[in-house]
């Protein structure tokens, strides 16, 4: 099957389209900014209690190289 990037633009409608936009970017995903979404939930309690599940923070150590916290603290110092 050769590549196309048909559709690239294009949210699903499945489901309601997009968690965070729903279908309001349809046509214009690139405005999504979908490796920001993480900001929503970094002060989130509930998502810091998860987050810090001893299996997860050693995954991330295994995926990523660094602790979850830290990572996020780190992106907002170099996006400054």
């Amino acid at each position: 099957m050769p590549f196309t990037d048909r559709g690239f633009r294009v949210v699903s409608r499945a489901g309601g389209g997009s968690t965070f936009d729903g279908l309001e970017k349809d046509g214009s995903t690139e405005e999504m900014n979908v490796l920001r979404r993480y900001r929503q939930y970094e002060d989130d309690p509930d998502y810091r209690k998860v987050a810090s599940v001893t299996d997860i923070v050693d995954l991330n150590w295994k995926l990523f190289g660094m602790d979850p916290f830290k990572q996020v603290k780190e992106c907002h110092r170099h996006r400054k």
